[in-house]
């Protein structure tokens, strides 16, 4: 009876801890703008798509980053870019450490309002949404790096945060760029860079969404386990 008693305890405990960190949500929103959408030429747009072209031995690539909170670690499950490209990869990594390649899930979609990608030259262009499977704890206050990977040039899309009508957490008017050797397919991290007097009259950040749940503090863990265990302790003196 103790045997059992004990058994059901851990799984209620393995159960419930399950239950607390596996609840996804939204938990990082730099999403798609939506405000001062395409029109070529305005100068309130919001919204452009950022691509670089090749040499003999590397082809470049842009990309951004972002920080979860200041603290905690956050189970992700998801990442969620946008792309005027069809076919691409997607490489991720903490700051200074090494990046690993992701092939993401593709869908077409538009933006809040129907509309789809505006060009430069007036041309409308499909939008897909990219979704990378991570499943994995990243941890709060660590700056995380992304960039889009394929077909030469291979397009994320970006936003003025000013003017993009939507929450752009972590906006900080600077974007990323690194070079993928042709020979070896190995990534090679380049720098920041201001997309403001680059072919573009304002800032830019790429847009992004996080999706994952926070995971609890050991403490709290241990605090909740001791609880299961009196209410065991309970039970058996109800019982003997």
């Amino acid at each position: 009876m103790k045997k059992l008693l004990v058994g059901l305890m851990a799984g209620l405990l393995m159960l419930c801890f399950s239950g607390m960190v596996s609840a996804s949500a939204l938990i990082y929103d730099r999403g798609l703008p939506t405000a001062n959408l395409n029109n070529a030429a305005g100068s309130d747009r919001s919204n452009v798509a950022w691509g670089f072209g090749y040499d003999p031995d590397y082809r470049y690539i842009a990309g951004d980053d972002f920080m979860i909170g200041s603290s905690g670690d956050y189970l992700v499950d998801t990442l969620r870019v946008w792309t005027t490209s069809s076919a691409t990869s997607f490489w991720f990594g903490e700051a200074g450490s090494t990046f690993t390649q992701y092939t993401p899930a593709s869908s077409q979609v538009t933006y809040s309002n129907g509309e789809n990608y505006q060009g430069s030259s007036g041309n409308y262009l499909n939008l897909y949404q990219l979704d990378i499977s991570l499943n994995q704890v990243l941890t709060g206050g660590t700056t995380y790096q992304f960039f889009l990977d394929g077909s030469v040039p291979s397009f994320i899309h970006s936003s003025n945060a000013a003017l993009s009508g939507s929450p752009q957490d972590g906006s900080d008017n600077l974007m990323l760029w690194a070079a993928v050797e042709i020979s070896t397919g190995m990534l090679s991290y380049g720098d920041t860079w201001d997309s403001h007097g680059n072919g573009w009259d304002k800032a830019s950040d790429a847009n992004i969404q996080v999706f994952g749940s926070a995971v609890p503090e050991p403490t709290t863990m241990l605090l909740f386990g001791l609880g299961i265990l009196g209410l065991a302790g309970m039970s058996r003196k109800k019982t003997a």
